[in-house]
């Protein structure tokens, strides 16, 4: 963690050591990543904080952003949980799948504090060779990032006009 750390910019470093300063003295700080046996209590919690944060006003990010996505993360979690927890771990890559956070600690940035303590429990753990962010929609990602890798979206829409709709409005 530290040499990785040593590879940011100093201004960087300096940021996210006075982040982890403001939010400690505002509050206890945890990183919370169920294991599998606690699966269904540890999607529930993270529900409950993704409701108080940005990603429940912006409505088009996140685990409930629809009812869909939802089903999807919840099975996720029944299926997989028992052999991976609630993080997606495959060949060694580590996916991101969310952080999430209160929104009422805006302030105290913490989301940057925890993408710092889960790439560190990475590195003290050494599960991954790899740790992808997934979707770059957010550009503090690219400030933790060493390398960028090519990925591709693929969406499958109806042919009807609910399925010609979606892509009109997504895509154009």
């Amino acid at each position: 963690w530290p040499a990785y750390l040593a590879t940011r910019p100093k201004a960087f470093r300096k940021s996210l050591r006075r982040k982890e300063t403001t939010l400690a003295t505002a509050g206890s700080v945890e990183l919370a990543a169920p294991d599998g046996s606690t699966a269904a209590d540890g999607m529930a919690r993270y529900l409950a904080v993704e409701q108080h944060s940005w990603k429940a006003v912006a409505r088009r990010v996140g685990v409930a952003q629809s009812s869909a996505h939802l089903a999807f993360y919840r099975s996720l979690a029944r299926t997989c949980a028992g052999t991976l927890g609630l993080r997606l771990l495959w060949r060694d890559l580590l996916y991101s799948l969310h952080i999430a956070h209160d929104s009422a600690w805006d302030r105290h940035s913490p989301g940057v504090v925890l993408t710092a303590r889960e790439l560190q429990q990475g590195f003290e753990r050494r599960e991954y060779a790899v740790f992808d962010f997934l979707s770059g929609i957010l550009p503090n990602k690219g400030s933790w990032a060493t390398t960028l890798l090519p990925t591709a979206d693929v969406h499958f829409d109806r042919r009807n006009l609910r399925g010609t709709l979606h892509h009109v409005v997504e895509f154009r």
